[in-house]
């Protein structure tokens, strides 16, 4: 469940910065792909879902099948969505930014966690000028935001909590509550599932810590 940078963005074909460029000046409403989005009159539906579905695909390699935000693995509690860092009805321009979506769980990208709020202090027309409030996935090197420390709860239960090491760190644990206890035991049952080779017994005992809500939502 280590937090990890995404340096190396989708690789676009030409076709699909041709189909970004011409969703810019519609904002969000090609997003939802239940209503069909024609340009020229020809029906861009199906190529803006097989954009996405490539977006997604190549974060969940990079990122070893877990989220961008917490690091939990998707199919265990939930599967990945793909979420508008800035949100895009927040800032509509980039609602298909590349830099912009990232996959998501579904509790971190919920309205009491992420969802809607501001996630910059001062935007600008170019993404990449737009100062951020919390750690951004790919302008920033997460190793230098966190560190991990490993301890034992009162149950004697390993926990692995992440420690900031800046202001912007700070602010993401928070923002994404990534120290609540239900996700400190979950990180280090993830943990141990894949570092260590345990005992059925106890295997059945990290499942079950998997499986339990991890934090409330």
């Amino acid at each position: 469940m280590k937090l990890q940078s995404i340096k190396s963005l989708t690789a676009l074909s030409a076709n699909d910065r041709i189909l970004i460029q011409d969703l810019k000046p519609l904002g969000k409403q090609p997003w939802s792909t239940r209503k069909k989005t024609f340009i020229g009159g020809v029906d861009v539906t199906p190529n803006i879902i097989n954009l996405k579905r490539k977006i997604v695909e190549s974060q969940l390699s990079l990122l070893n099948n877990s989220c961008t935000y917490c690091g939990s693995k998707f199919g265990i509690q939930s599967d990945a969505e793909l979420d508008h860092f800035i949100n895009k009805a927040r800032k509509p321009d980039f609602t298909f930014e590349i830099q912009n979506l990232f996959v998501s769980c579904h509790k971190c990208n919920f309205p009491t966690r992420k969802g809607q709020r501001k996630t910059f202090w001062r935007d600008n027309k170019k993404y990449s000028k737009c100062r951020f409030k919390i750690v951004h996935p790919h302008f920033d090197n997460v190793d230098k935001h966190f560190e991990y420390r490993i301890n034992s709860n009162n149950q004697n239960l390993l926990i692995i909590t992440i420690n900031p090491l800046t202001r912007k760190a700070k602010k993401t644990i928070s923002f994404f509550v990534l120290n609540e206890p239900g996700m400190v035991e979950h990180r280090a049952g993830q943990f141990m599932q894949q570092n260590f080779t345990a005992p059925v017994i106890h295997q059945n005992v990290l499942n079950q810590i998997l499986l339990n809500e991890y934090y409330t939502i």
